[in-house]
């Protein structure tokens, strides 16, 4: 099978002419000019992958022996290599509040807010944070942060202006290809590294960060040992990548739900198999790898990911489910508010685009285990941990047989339902779900209690 190069279909092209009018051969709404801009920027420190995710492995170390400020001091070092800054800044600030240190956790929210990081919620409704509103710096940083926010929406308003990446997909199948012709790991981990990683896109730099975090040769191993399924996904890849024509629709039909909404730029890559979607403050970050046919040799794949694949008409409810995302408030820390954040993207998205098609293995099993999956959930939701709740339940003691991954979007999805259809202010719900100040009061207001125990 030839590999699909360049990934920009024409299809894609002619439906969505006015996003890429002037620079089509990238796939980017923007001109030629800010395009080579922002790469300068880029360029001008460039991403070392294997430096950023060392002091992130060190800061994890630290944490687990409780060495909070080294931890922090961690964070930062791998910010400064390029770790996605909205973690690596925020997991400072977090574990120099902890060590009762607001100057160093200041001066980490200032870094923050200099990569335009644009949400002010977490500081003035997360417990964790809000100690800073007191510090003498407290309203320069949040004039910074809603100033970023300003900028990005009036940058973000208008859908024809947004960036579309997909070059990051070309450039794996380039790689994919070279890697086949030489026989050694190293020399395959380093055409990826030249072809795939080292030009990549700032999305692709933040998805290998938040969810490829055991490194680019770990990435290799593990593709290159599943050859017959990247091989079976170049088909269904290209396929997903059709739906990008659509997206103005899309677009018009979250407007109609969310009017003050803004519109992110999204990036197309190929990692792991580890995740489908994520956000950064880059933008919407979406694995095609996910995405599969009727001739992708699933039973390639290791048995605890053949459930996290979709077919191509799974993806626009994933690129609206991460759009929604960009609006949330995120930083609840408990089990609970996970849930709800990606219990309400689902309503919302579903409220705007229609039941997600096909329907994924955690709504059908969870709508035939519901009261039993409730009463788990209730002994878990105070936690911080997630594990076993959202992604894979391989290092979990799954309480029931036949537990399927994600049941926290189940969950978080009933309890966001029953909120919305009790409210009778539908458009103050949505900005309830969006903002999501305390989850417990969204839960109480929702009445959700399958079983009544």
């Amino acid at each position: 099978m030839k590999h699909l190069s360049p990934f920009c279909p024409l299809s894609i092209v002619l439906a969505f002419g006015f996003i890429f009018s002037v620079s089509f051969l990238s796939c980017n709404g923007k001109t030629e000019e800010e395009k080579n801009e922002r790469e300068n920027l880029s360029s001008s420190k460039k991403v070392n992958y294997d430096e950023a995710l060392k002091y992130y492995d060190f800061a994890r170390t630290a944490i687990k022996e409780e060495k909070y400020r080294e931890a922090a001091e961690h964070y930062i070092k791998a910010a400064e290599f390029g770790f996605n800054p909205q973690n690596a800044y925020m997991s400072a600030i977090f574990f120099y509040l902890k060590e009762e240190d607001p100057n160093e956790a200041m001066k980490a929210a200032n870094l923050l807010a200099a990569r335009g990081y644009r949400d002010i919620r977490p500081f003035e409704n997360d417990q964790n944070f809000i100690v800073l509103m007191d510090h003498p710096e407290w309203e320069d940083l949040k004039a910074t942060i809603e100033a970023n926010k300003e900028e990005y929406e009036r940058n973000h308003k208008d859908p024809s202006q947004i960036t579309i990446e997909t070059s990051d997909i070309s450039r794996f199948w380039i790689a994919f290809d070279k890697a086949a012709e030489v026989d050694s790991i190293e020399e395959k981990v380093e055409i990826y590294r030249q072809e795939y990683f080292n030009p990549g896109t700032p999305g692709l730099q933040d998805f290998t960060f938040m969810k490829m975090r055991k490194g680019i040769r770990d990435f290799v191993e593990f593709v290159e040992n599943h050859r017959d399924y990247y091989e079976g996904v170049k088909t269904p890849t290209n396929k997903a990548l059709e739906y990008l024509a659509n997206l103005p629709d899309y677009f018009e039909k979250v407007k109609a739900i969310v009017p003050s909404a803004s519109f992110s730029d999204f990036y197309f890559v190929i990692g792991r198999h580890t995740s489908f979607g994520t956000v950064s403050l880059n933008g919407s970050l979406i694995g095609l790898e996910n995405v599969v046919d009727e001739n992708t040799p699933l039973e390639s794949l290791p048995e605890s990911r053949q459930s996290v694949v979709a077919p191509a008409t799974f993806l626009p409810f994933v690129l609206i489910h991460e759009l929604i995302h960009t609006y949330q408030n995120t930083s609840n820390s408990s089990l609970l508010g996970a849930t709800i954040v990606e219990g309400g993207a689902d309503l919302i998205t579903e409220l705007a685009m229609g039941p997600p098609q096909p329907t994924p293995p955690y709504r059908i099993y969870g709508e035939a285990n519901e009261v039993k999956i409730w009463k788990h959930f209730k002994k878990d939701m105070d936690q911080s941990s997630q594990k076993g709740w959202v992604g894979g339940v391989s290092d979990y003691e799954a309480p029931e047989d036949g537990w399927v991954r994600d049941l926290a979007y189940f969950v978080g999805y009933k309890i966001t339902r029953a909120y919305y259809d009790q409210a009778e202010d539908k458009e103050q719900a949505i900005q309830d779900l969006l903002d999501i100040k305390d989850p417990y009061k969204i839960l109480e207001a929702s009445g959700y209690n399958p079983g009544g125990n």
